[in-house]
């Protein structure tokens, strides 16, 4: 009872952390200038539910034109309440927004305390190129719809039971990301490629010559069958993509393989690199330097999260300009691993506290946060346009200020370097290496 109290408080922290900053952005944060407050992509997508509007087939560009869900959602939101096109997008989104905060706190809640678990959501929603900002900068999208579904999928998938009714439900959940976005067929790949038959042929385990355990949920079902359960979910995304390519009418010279080599070619692995820190949280990640062992238990235990984040790197880098925005899909998955790994240390920390010990650890966590908040909100302007994207080089050809570069890397590396001699397991080590370097100088 006590523990339930406990999610329900953090669930209502972190919808009220939400709501306060969805009002400054309502306030702050100006719709895109680009067409006609509809932005680049949207143009399409607004274009699109005019046309379901209209009882019309959508005639658009490719590939923004396939993704139909999120239009037709809007198309019957303006119908049913009277609201123009691009608030029904409006509305959608926030929907979607508080939908996937709670999603994934329960994805959380599933390895971190509730205190942990709210505090990664609300690291989630804050930077320049999140979902919440998005609601008021750029409306006429249909990601975070999209991240709903993602997020979703991995509550199925990382459950300790696989069942017939996870996989409908991981079909259907597949069926319709890809009405949204093509990219919804990740979640099927996820699944299939994470399923022990598949993974002990390629997993990183394999090439360390170290053969993968079946996890909790494969235990006593058979290799076909688990294959199959595989493959039903896949199929009905295909089915998704073939439906949405039946109710449109795509026009240009859109070709996927010369978008993704032309990606690939304006991409280089520095500017990824780069993307990761920006997407991933910053000198948080040095959180997965400081507790490596948590990481990598985690991963194994959900191989799932594994396969979907080398996924979404693969699709970030072939992708297009926005790469940031692209590897944010798999910030859930990042972000968990930074809260089993912030859990693990500050519990390590707290059984052997002393004063001088916590205050120091307590200030390096400070900074981390406080220094990722300010370095990827835009406190200093709510721009009408891409310059958020280009000031931090979240897009191909734009390039990250070497100085904000410099303040990440060092933060980063103090923060380890301070957890190393200060943190639970480093303490007797720091006090000798003190003792012994003031020795050298009597």
């Amino acid at each position: 009872m006590k523990d339930s109290i406990h999610k329900l408080i953090f669930a209502i922290v972190l919808l009220v952390l939400l709501t306060a900053q969805l009002f400054v952005y309502s306030r702050e944060q100006p719709q895109i200038a680009i067409g006609n407050g509809r932005g680049d992509d949207g143009i399409t997508y607004g274009k699109v539910a005019d046309a379901f509007l209209a009882d019309e087939r959508p005639v658009g560009d490719a590939p923004f034109v396939y993704r139909i869900g999120v239009p037709w959602l809007a198309s019957i939101v303006s119908r049913s309440v009277h609201t123009p096109i691009d608030e029904s997008f409006r509305l959608i989104n926030i929907i979607a927004l508080y939908i996937l905060a709670l999603l994934m706190y329960r994805l959380a809640l599933r390895f971190c305390a509730p205190v942990f678990a709210s505090f990664v959501c609300a690291l989630y929603m804050l930077p320049f190129y999140g979902n919440a900002r998005l609601v008021y900068f750029y409306p006429v999208l249909v990601d975070t719809p999209w991240m709903v579904l993602l997020v979703l999928s991995l509550i199925i998938m990382t459950r300790d039971a696989l069942s017939v009714w996870s996989v409908v439900a991981l079909s259907i959940i597949s069926f319709c990301a890809t009405l949204m976005r093509e990219t919804g067929v990740l979640i099927p790949f996820t699944f299939l490629l994470s399923l022990y038959p598949v993974r002990r042929l390629f997993s990183v385990e394999v090439f360390v010559g170290r053969l993968p355990e079946p996890i909790m949920s494969e235990r006593g079902v058979s290799t076909p069958r688990l294959l199959i359960y595989g493959l039903i979910p896949l199929s009905a995304a295909l089915l998704g993509i073939v439906l949405s390519r039946q109710a449109v009418m795509a026009i240009g010279t859109y070709s996927f393989l010369s978008a993704a080599l032309e990606s690939a070619r304006a991409n280089n692995l520095w500017h990824l690199t780069i993307s990761v820190f920006l997407a991933f949280g910053g000198p948080m990640l040095a959180l997965l330097v400081i507790k490596p062992e948590v990481a990598s238990d985690q991963l194994r235990a959900t191989p799932q999260c594994l396969v979907l984040l080398a996924l979404i790197v693969i699709v970030s880098y072939f992708g297009g300009v926005n790469t940031v925005r692209f590897l944010s899909w798999a910030s859930p998955v990042v972000l968990l691993l930074v809260c089993r790994s912030l859990q693990v240390a500050v519990s390590e920390l707290w059984e052997n506290r002393s004063y001088v010990q916590g205050v120091i650890i307590a200030l390096m966590l400070l900074g981390v946060v406080s220094y990722e908040v300010a370095s990827l909100h835009p406190f200093e302007g709510y721009y009408r346009d891409y310059a958020a994207w280009a000031k931090w080089g979240g897009l191909q050809f734009s390039r990250l200020e070497p100085g904000i570069l410099a303040g990440y890397l060092a933060v980063s590396i103090a923060a380890i370097f301070v957890w190393r001699w200060f943190g639970s397991t480093g303490t007797r080590r720091a006090k000798r290496r003190i003792v012994v370097t003031f020795g050298l100088f009597r």
